[in-house]
């Protein structure tokens, strides 16, 4: 993936990105209401935001340090603001609520889990 830093970061967590598609939408106010997130679109605003959907792979050297690598992954569908760091999209960003999956295969579970989640821009 070119122009990417080694080390993609969110909330400080390297992530292992197979893939990042970058897409720019209008601008919204976000809100968090509970667990959902609230966009609120405002005339007139003519800035965009970023939504990265990333499809990345987690792993581990063991069995119980891939558990906690999987749970750090997981623990980012809490509806708030990371800061996400890549080289080209900084910035701060909240997970799509429902948005991130985790592909559990029978031929991998024991070695990698694939996930795709998508971030979307806060500013």
């Amino acid at each position: 993936m070119t122009n990417y830093e080694v080390d993609v970061t969110y909330n400080s967590v390297q992530l292992y990105p197979v893939s990042i598609v970058p897409m720019k939408a209008p601008s919204t106010i976000k809100q968090k209401l509970g667990r959902a997130i609230v966009s609120i679109n405002i005339l007139g605003r003519d800035s965009q935001d970023w939504m990265l959907t990333i499809t990345g792979k987690v792993t581990g050297a063991s069995s119980s340090a891939l558990a906690t690598n999987r749970a750090a992954v997981e623990a980012f569908d809490d509806g708030d603001v990371h800061a996400y760091v890549d080289g080209i999209h900084n910035g701060n960003y909240i997970v799509e609520p429902g948005s991130l999956q985790f592909t559990d295969e029978g031929d991998s579970h024991f070695s990698v889990y694939t996930y795709t989640m998508r971030l979307i821009q806060k500013q």
